[in-house]
């Protein structure tokens, strides 16, 4: 009976630790288990485009001024997506202009000879906002420019008399054009209107006295904006 029981203990016993074995063998810890379960997860990032450079001014420079002996431009600082402000214009400096000598009768007989050779300059400056009708500041797009600014021209060493002449008068204008921007480079091609208000002319004698003013009449005029610069 006795060694029966043994029999039976160690039997049982054996069987025991068979089963704890197979247990712990088919038993995966919890931390190892989620980690099997759960599938690797890979985190893809893709790479977005950059956002667009947003420039804060620009200048441009009018070769159309350049042909006739002057120079001309605009600086514009950017207020929003669609608008900037911008103070622009031109200075062509003096030229000399010939001409023949004039000869002329009057009706008593007299005859009058003069030269009429001079040299003559002209101004612009204005400032006004540029609008952009489509596209933005920093792309290609068609642009409304309203501006309000002085203009003015002066006629120095008139003839044998050496008279000289100058006329400033308050001015609007308006033009409409396309601009493209190709990385920091920017063209610009348009054109408009100017008014040009009523101002005294006043001539003035080889000594700088005065010896005639008078009113003139309002005047109009083309505006060109023919521009290469750049945006920063």
């Amino acid at each position: 009976m006795k060694s029966f029981v043994w029999t039976l203990v160690i039997s049982l016993s054996a069987l025991a630790l068979q089963a704890s074995a197979a247990e712990q063998t088919q038993t995966v810890p919890q931390g190892q288990q989620s980690q099997q379960t759960q599938p690797t997860q890979q985190v893809q990032t893709s790479a977005l485009p950059a956002p667009a450079k947003e420039h804060s001014f620009g200048f441009r420079l009018d070769p159309v001024w350049v042909l006739i002996g002057g120079i001309g431009g605009e600086v514009d600082f950017r207020m929003s997506r669609t608008i900037s402000l911008g103070i622009g214009g031109y200075n062509i400096f003096p030229h000399s202009t010939t001409h023949s000598t004039s000869t002329t009768t009057t009706s008593s007989g007299t005859t009058f000879t003069w030269d009429d050779d001079y040299k003559w300059s002209a101004y612009e400056i204005y400032v006004g906002p540029t609008i952009m009708l489509m596209g933005d500041y920093d792309h290609r797009g068609l642009y409304l420019a309203p501006g309000v600014g002085y203009t003015g021209a002066k006629i120095t060493d008139f003839g044998t008399s050496k008279l000289s002449g100058s006329m400033d008068a308050p001015e609007l204008r308006l033009t409409v054009g396309y601009q493209w921007v190709v990385k920091n480079f920017r063209f610009t091609t348009g054109g408009g209107i100017r008014a040009i208000g009523s101002s005294d002319v006043v001539v003035k004698d080889d000594t700088g006295n005065e010896v005639l003013r008078e009113k003139s009449s309002t005047l109009g005029g083309l505006a060109l904006d023919l521009g290469v610069g750049m945006v920063f």
